[in-house]
């Protein structure tokens, strides 16, 4: 029987590629059962089970600074609270009240009637005299020191008037000035710590109550007294006697 060499050639070389054939689609078969269905999560893949302790664990050091710093700062706040004295929060909320009420008033207080106003013995602004506005205007800045100072005693539980009367000064409004200081010294009594300040402050509001209302012989009398006294307010009693004369 003769044999073909080439038909031989070809069933070998068909027989071969059929093999690789099949072995080609059982790798395909193989990789296809490695696919995961639709709707299944991979084996390796995290669960939410899975992450949800990982983030309660990476949020707890997180709210625990937050928890100490809130703690520190309740501490602190409760360590100012107690070191203050109860008379400093009095006299903050004093203070506080008058100027709310001071606000109120000059925004919202119906203007008072000029004969109510009686007492009020400095002239309509156009009518005063030119001098005593410069008097004024140098004793403001001494005004302004004993204000700040009596503002600090009255910080430190020391409550009185005379702060009143050195702002009404202050505004050109010498109503009842006179009326407040008198009440002043009256009530003040020699224990006090503040005794000798507070006096000296009552005699120089008094000389310049009597000068911004151009009582200048009276003013005059009243500075020239202190500035020759080891009264606090001497040197701006000097110079406002200087410049009178």
């Amino acid at each position: 029987m003769d044999i073909d060499n080439k038909q031989l050639e070809r069933d070998i070389e068909n027989a071969i590629r059929a093999r690789g054939l099949k072995e080609q689609m059982q790798q395909w078969e193989d990789d296809l059962h490695r696919i995961p269905k639709p709707g299944v999560e991979p084996a390796a893949a995290a669960t939410p089970m899975d992450q949800k302790p990982q983030s309660k664990s990476s949020a707890w050091p997180k709210l625990r600074r937050t928890i100490y710093t809130l703690s520190a700062v309740a501490v602190l706040v409760g360590i100012v609270i107690m070191a203050v004295p109860t008379a400093v929060w009095k006299s903050t909320y004093h203070q506080a009240s008058r100027w709310a009420y001071r606000q109120y008033a000059h925004y919202f207080a119906p203007a008072k009637p000029a004969k109510v106003e009686q007492h009020f013995t400095t002239q309509p602004e156009t009518l005063i005299n030119p001098e005593v506005m410069v008097w004024m205007a140098m004793a403001t800045p001494s005004v302004t020191r004993l204000a700040n100072d009596r503002q600090d005693l009255e910080i430190q539980g020391h409550e009185d008037t005379i702060l009143d009367a050195a702002a009404k000064i202050q505004h050109g409004d010498y109503a009842g000035v006179e009326d407040i200081l008198a009440e002043a010294r009256e009530t003040l009594s020699p224990n006090d710590p503040h005794y000798q300040q507070t006096l000296e402050d009552i005699e120089y509001l008094e000389a310049l109550c009597l000068l911004g209302q151009d009582q200048r012989e009276k003013a005059k009398q009243l500075l020239t007294a202190i500035a020759h006294s080891n009264n606090r307010h001497r040197k701006a009693a000097a110079k406002l006697v200087e410049k009178i004369q």
